[in-house]
């Protein structure tokens, strides 16, 4: 059986991007969310696929998609499928490795879909001031129903990175483990 696990990047009050993507650049985060998730299947929504705009190399990258027949890849490291066919699209893909880890990695639905499998998320708090909502019509929060539900789900917190101002653009950072109670 795979863990199922979020990794997620937000500010304090649940903005994880706007609608062309991550709000930051953290080349610390970056690192983490690269080495953290090789080797692992990432599951995704077709719009956050296609913000980032290739597959990520050596993962499975699963697209979720209403409509998946509208797409194609020749890259068969990139399989587009429905909610509805996801376990079976994960269980063919699997390793048999006992430590492999399935990643929900956005966005914002996919995130509040797959929240109910997960048992672990790494959450990256990026210290930001909240811009001025009605100024960012764009901006992509995950709701407060979801950000609580991580607070009072997911307790035993395992400090990754303590908060610490990134040495190449000096954004206030902390990286944590949280496991499901």
């Amino acid at each position: 059986m795979n863990t199922w696990a979020a990794i997620v990047a937000a500010t304090p009050s649940g903005i994880i991007g706007d609608s062309s993507g991550l709000l930051w650049n953290l080349p610390e985060d970056m690192r983490h969310f690269r080495e953290t998730t090789t080797g692992h299947i990432v599951i995704m929504g077709r719009k956050t696929y296609e913000s980032i705009g290739r597959p990520l190399p050596n993962r499975i990258n699963i697209v979720l998609s209403n409509c998946p027949n509208k797409f194609v890849s020749s890259n068969p490291s990139v399989i587009y499928t429905t909610l509805s066919e996801l376990d079976h699209v994960v269980s063919t893909n699997r390793d048999e490795n006992e430590n492999h880890k399935v990643f929900v990695i956005g966005g914002k639905e996919i995130y509040e879909l797959l929240i109910d499998r997960v048992t672990e998320v790494y959450l990256t708090t990026v210290y930001l001031d909240p811009p001025d909502v009605s100024k960012c019509p764009g901006l992509v929060s995950l709701s407060p129903e979801f950000m609580d539900k991580i607070s009072k789900e997911f307790g035993r917190e395992t400090i990754i990175q303590p908060r610490t101002a990134s040495k190449r653009i000096g954004i206030e950072y902390g990286i944590v483990l949280l496991d499901k109670l």
